[in-house]
């Protein structure tokens, strides 16, 4: 990489050593922040006519580029974006800072769209590809430098190493916080912590190192000045590890839509009926969005009088199968309702996850299709019962 980088309107200029980090910036502002602070193999500015998904592609098999960090204030085309970033995530680390600068709604007039903010939709787009979103750079820089120099950690144990004498259960106390376990010795651990310099790395072993409030020079082990920078880097990189591992279940392929017949024939192609009688069961609502800024996302909230009092509700960004859909399910803090909450019969929640991913299937394939609510959705011990849809078009030429 030459040593100064172009972003427009100002000159930025690596003074880091060339590295194994690819940078995209559509600010100059943290651009600068980020040069000065990582070691960079590939940079592109804003501004080149590329976006987010062009750089992803172009650094999917480049061997400098160990890691990509992203500086988005638009995705450019969501769903491109979204499927490029879940692919490139399954081979190298894909983090992404959002700049602050707030997307446009893309929307008006919808009450699901009006749902789906920044947080949610970007939260549901990190779930389903593996992104590493971050609102301050220090936390960006502090996992980046992690994920550049060590490999990733195989589970959450870690062991500290050193002498940490009196913060050691600190230490420990913050690493429990973070979702890390504490292991009894090294041998035992998938990540090491080592509290006094100069320790030499362990292969195979995910190491990190600190000095309680000194700044050290970064080597094979990456320095961080307090416990708790490096157990937060730790905690994101073994989330993203665990990520990887997972199966990524392949979606069932959707059906082959001709046109838009009318709303009962179009939820019948997708294996939607709709009934007049509502059963006695627990209400949800299933919805789904085809967002002009942030893409298709399916919703599954709780239903019934108290749906506007809780706004209890799980976002994903589809294609997905029945294990996601399980999982958006369980997302709701009423979702004991459905699984015999004190007595009451168990509901068949695999017939609503069923439903949850018929609803992505069909949102993803009929971009046409703004708006999809099904509502009331009534579960019962035999099934999910649909009685009534409301359905929004658009023309998408």
């Amino acid at each position: 990489m030459s040593e100064e980088c172009v972003a427009h309107p100002r000159t930025v200029t690596s003074r880091r050593p060339e590295g194994s980090t690819g940078l995209y910036s559509q600010s100059a502002t943290v651009a600068d922040a980020l040069c000065e602070r990582l070691a960079l193999a590939a940079y592109e500015p804003a501004g080149s006519g590329l976006d987010a998904a062009d750089l992803l592609e172009r650094w999917e098999d480049d061997e400098r580029v160990r890691l990509v960090v992203l500086c988005l204030d638009a995705l450019g085309d969501p769903r491109r974006f979204a499927a490029v970033a879940s692919r490139v995530g399954r081979r190298k680390p894909v983090l992404l800072f959002e700049t602050g600068r707030p997307l446009p709604d893309g929307e008006s007039g919808s009450r699901l769209a009006s749902a789906v903010t920044p947080g949610v939709a970007m939260g549901a787009l990190a779930a389903a590809t593996g992104l590493l979103r971050f609102t301050t750079l220090g936390e960006l820089v502090d996992t980046a430098r992690l994920l550049a120099a060590q490999p990733l950690p195989r589970g959450r144990r870690v062991a500290l190493v050193g002498d940490p004498a009196d913060a050691g259960t600190l230490i420990a106390a913050a690493c429990e916080r973070a979702g890390l376990v504490v292991a009894g010795s090294a041998a035992d651990a998938d990540a090491l912590l080592a509290v006094s310099p100069g320790l030499a790395a362990h292969p195979g072993k995910t190491m990190v190192a600190c000095s309680l409030g000194r700044q050290g020079a970064d080597g094979p082990v990456p320095h961080y000045p307090y416990p708790d920078q490096a157990i937060r880097a730790l905690a994101r990189a073994a989330r993203y590890a665990e990520w990887r591992r997972c199966s990524h279940e392949p979606p069932a392929p959707a059906p082959v839509a001709c046109g838009l017949p009318d709303p009962v024939a179009l939820l019948n192609g997708f294996g939607i009926s709709v009934t007049a009688a509502t059963p006695p069961g627990v209400e949800v609502i299933v919805g789904a969005v085809n967002h002009l800024v942030y893409g298709p996302l399916v919703m599954v909230q709780t239903g019934g009088p108290i749906a506007d009092l809780l706004v209890d509700r799980s976002f994903r960004v589809p294609p997905f199968g029945i294990a996601t859909a399980a999982e958006m399910i369980a997302d709701l803090h009423c979702s004991p309702l459905l699984y015999g909450y004190r007595g009451r019969r168990k509901a068949d929640t695999e017939a609503l996850a069923a439903l949850v991913r018929a609803v992505g299937q069909l949102i993803l394939t009929l971009p046409e299709v703004a708006e999809l609510e099904l509502s009331p959705v009534t579960v019962t011990a035999d099934g999910a019962v649909v009685t009534d849809t409301a359905i929004r078009l658009v023309s998408r030429a």
